[in-house]
């Protein structure tokens, strides 16, 4: 009995990415993007013949998209096929839906090419399309062997969503969907440990995969902002909940003409930003930019600050995506002590419990005020730590072993 594998995703593949962003409104998903990726090029090490099904993760037309539909693509990487990006109309209210038949026929599809087959089909985010599509072929095919891992990489309604009676409307049949798709799970990925109090897990397997740093660094040495500057760099979702609000205030409270702040990104803030970058030159907008030049610019800021606080009761159900970005950077990061984040991470930079605009003031200038090889020594460490043990493989392999220790892999196991 064969086992096929399968990651139901909604990654940007480098076929249509061109597209997707000339045609996008506002943010785009760059960090579940990279987690997808990271995911999949993590799982391929343990599963060579993993199969992208994917449908991209893009606004909605009119508002969030030029464009009423989304082409499909051949998914390649290293002139192979890995997976198929499926067309689908992405209409506002809509896309859902179109997106649930688009799924629901690829993967029966699947399943009657092998019937005597076993599958595992791993998906991304509490996504109903997808959750209701797979618990429906589970359900119509009970003698076919089904696995399904579920990685959640945010709670539903945990990243915001849109007032209005309709939204509201959509959000409540959305979170029916989703608590009725947890039976038919057969294990979890999680964030943050703190999920699984809060997901109904029973006695199904689960594991925390924080996140995963793909390796996107590089040995270049960039030349450090000279010691009588301070560069300040955030980059991210501009939005109050991720403390970006709090950073400005605590920046406009610094009067030493040697500081810089850098930011990059798009969100709610984007005008506060760009008003606030008027009146102070100091304050650099950079607007939403390719990775690698978001790369380079932390390797060659002083100080990287993550402003999230821990005030909100979301945090200890999600990992900010920048922290492995940030340490592995090679850059000293600043960060608050958050409960999704492991403890382990706090060995490595410089954090902060207090949320007060005050103390975030004083701790900026405390630590660009030591000396310059303190803090060179504490970036160093922090990217040894990611490079050594949050990489793809090492971060996978703990789903790996959560699966082989059910016995789904064995074949003498139904």
């Amino acid at each position: 009995m064969v086992v096929k594998t399968h990651f139901l995703s909604s990654l940007f593949p480098e076929e249509l990415n061109a597209e997707i962003v000339s045609k996008s409104r506002g943010p785009i998903a760059n960090a579940n993007n990279n987690f997808q990726w990271g995911l999949y090029n993590g799982l391929r090490n343990f599963f060579p013949e993993l199969y992208l099904i994917n449908l991209p993760n893009i606004g909605a037309y009119p508002i969030r998209y030029t464009k009423v539909s989304c082409p499909g693509a051949i998914i390649k990487k290293d002139s192979l096929i890995i997976g198929e990006s499926i067309p689908f109309i992405n209409l506002l209210f809509f896309k859902h839906y179109f997106k649930y038949l688009k799924v629901l026929g690829k993967i029966e599809k699947i399943i009657q090419n092998g019937m005597q087959d076993k599958h595992i089909f791993f998906t991304y985010d509490l996504y109903p399309p997808f959750l209701k599509a797979l618990l429906k072929c589970k359900k119509k095919y009970p003698d076919v062997k089904i696995f399904i891992c579920l990685i959640v990489p945010d709670l539903h309604g945990n990243t915001g969503r849109r007032e209005g009676f309709i939204s509201k409307v959509i959000f409540k049949k959305e979170s029916k969907d989703i608590l009725n798709a947890y039976a038919g799970i057969d294990s979890f990925v999680f964030l943050s440990k703190y999920m699984a109090d809060v997901i109904p897990v029973n006695i199904k397997p689960w594991v925390v995969v924080e996140g995963i740093f793909e390796g996107r660094t590089n040995n270049i040495e960039y030349q450090k902002t000279p010691e009588k500057n301070c560069t300040l760099f955030y980059s991210g979702a501009l939005d109050e909940r991720n403390g970006v609000l709090n950073l400005l205030q605590a920046f406009s409270l610094i009067k030493d003409d040697r500081y810089r702040l850098v930011i990059c990104g798009d969100g709610e803030l984007r005008t506060t930003i760009l008003d606030q970058a008027r009146n102070d030159s100091r304050i650099i907008y950079m607007g939403q930019i390719a990775r690698d030049l978001v790369i380079e610019l932390q390797q060659k800021a002083t100080l990287l600050i993550n402003p999230r606080i821990p005030d909100h009761e979301f945090t200890q159900y999600s990992f900010p995506s920048k922290t492995m970005e940030y340490l592995a950077s090679g850059t000293p990061t600043l960060m608050y002590v958050l409960k999704g984040v492991p403890e382990e991470y706090y060995n490595y930079c410089f954090s902060l419990q207090d949320s007060s605009i005050e103390i975030l003031k004083d701790k900026i200038v405390e630590i660009c005020n030591m000396e310059n090889k303190c803090r060179i020594e504490r970036g160093r460490e922090a990217k040894l730590f990611i490079l050594n043990n949050k990489l793809p493989k090492s971060q996978c392999e703990l789903i790996f072993n959560m699966i082989e220790k059910v016995g789904f892999l064995n074949e003498n196991i139904d």
